[in-house]
């Protein structure tokens, strides 16, 4: 009981800065008669890289990961 409290508030620990660090808004589309006329260029800027639900995706795997080797050294000690 005690491990896991110590991994619980490690992982509160880790993820906490991801979880208040959102990113910024984008800026307003340009004035004009057609707001979706850019010039080519992406809104929010070139730099920006859609990350999507990736990371939940990768969280998930490694959890799923860490209780499939959990279940396999509880079944090897038994």
């Amino acid at each position: 009981m005690k491990t896991l409290k110590i991994t619980l508030v490690t992982l509160l620990i880790a993820f906490l800065p991801s979880l208040i660090s959102f990113s910024q808004v984008p800026p307003p589309p340009p004035p004009g008669d057609d707001p979706c006329n850019t010039g080519g260029t992406q809104v929010g800027g070139p730099n920006n890289a859609p990350i999507g639900n990736g990371a939940g995706v990768l969280v998930l795997m490694a959890v799923a990961y860490g209780l499939l080797k959990y279940r396999m050294r509880r079944e090897d000690e038994d």
